[in-house]
């Protein structure tokens, strides 16, 4: 009964635009392939009247169990909507804004370069994560280009060298002949679940990390990955509806309206006709009312029968 009543406090709260949680993420407004500018999902909507702040401006969300907790997505999240609001608007508040949250997040960072992605939110599964390692190092690399500063540098160097480490290293990828992964959540029991949204972020930060050192090495592994990704979409294809991952959890209308953007952005970034076609597939599957509504009742069923960890509700 109390999972009933989050998953109703959670979907009315996103209905009346009074979270933050599922906002829609578009492609970016300002990103470049050529160069170290906006971010390559669109984030801004992150950063609204709905965001719920602590006394010292750093993100916070509120748990099914009504919990108030810090999650270093959320935040990272809402640090790289700051710097692309900047960029469009030239506003000095959200640089400022910025900063500020990219030495909040640096000084979260590990001695290894991991930062523990959802101890903080009193999760059961292992804290590293992918996709706290890919966005993390967009938000350094990208305070290095504005202040100049070395620190945000080094730290990025060490965000990407944790993210490029084997999973039974402690580190977020899997290597298995010529393919590489990136994993959201590492592999439990053995079992690698590969999602979708957190390995295409991972890819962004490893992608801003080749525009900004022009390493050979890493945009080769850059190309591997996203070969791999590619190889790999049909399995996240229901034939009406997304997965979230690749042991059979359906998206969100949320998280499939973000495949949709990030899917285009790799497709741009890397050249890859496949990656554009499943965007359009998927695309195709949300005008379909019939699609969304099967999409919505299964989700229903998986989140009230599967066990999950707390999740926010605001």
């Amino acid at each position: 009964m109390c999972k009933v009543f989050g998953l109703g406090k959670r979907w009315i709260n996103i209905a009346l635009g009074k979270s933050t949680v599922a906002v829609e993420q578009s492609v970016g407004k300002c990103y470049s392939k050529s160069e170290l500018r906006g971010y390559y999902n669109d984030l801004t909507g992150k950063v609204s009247p709905a965001t719920l702040l602590d006394a010292d401006g750093i993100p916070v969300n509120v748990t099914s169990k009504g919990e108030t907790v810090y999650s270093l997505v959320t935040i990272m999240q809402y640090t790289l909507g700051c710097y692309d609001l900047f960029l469009i608007g030239g506003d000095e508040l959200y640089r400022e804004k910025f900063l500020k949250l990219a030495d909040y997040i640096l000084a979260q960072q590990e001695e290894t370069g991991k930062w523990d992605a959802r101890a903080s939110i009193g999760s059961y599964k292992d804290n590293s994560s992918c996709m706290a390692q890919g966005q993390g190092c967009s938000i350094l690399l990208r305070a290095a280009l504005i202040t100049g500063y070395s620190r945000y540098v080094r730290a990025a160097e060490k965000a990407v060298s944790f993210m490029l480490l084997p999973c039974d290293e402690g580190g977020t990828a899997v290597y298995a002949r010529a393919e590489v992964s990136f994993e959201k959540y590492p592999p439990q029991n053995g079992e690698v679940s590969s999602v979708l949204n957190g390995w295409a972020f991972a890819l962004f930060g490893l992608y801003d990390y080749v525009l900004f050192s022009g390493s050979a090495e890493h945009r080769r592994l850059w190309e591997t990955s996203c070969k791999t990704l590619e190889a790999r979409l049909p399995q996240y294809d229901r034939k009406y509806w997304s997965n979230y991952d690749l042991i059979g959890t359906i998206s969100s209308p949320a998280y499939h309206s973000v495949h949709i953007s990030l899917l285009r952005v790799l497709a741009d970034l890397s050249g890859s006709k496949e990656m554009s076609n499943y965007a359009e597939r998927f695309e195709g599957y949300s005008k379909s009312p019939v699609k969304r509504l099967r999409a919505i009742l299964t989700k229903l069923v998986q989140k009230l029968t599967q066990p999950s960890d707390a999740f926010f509700v605001q």
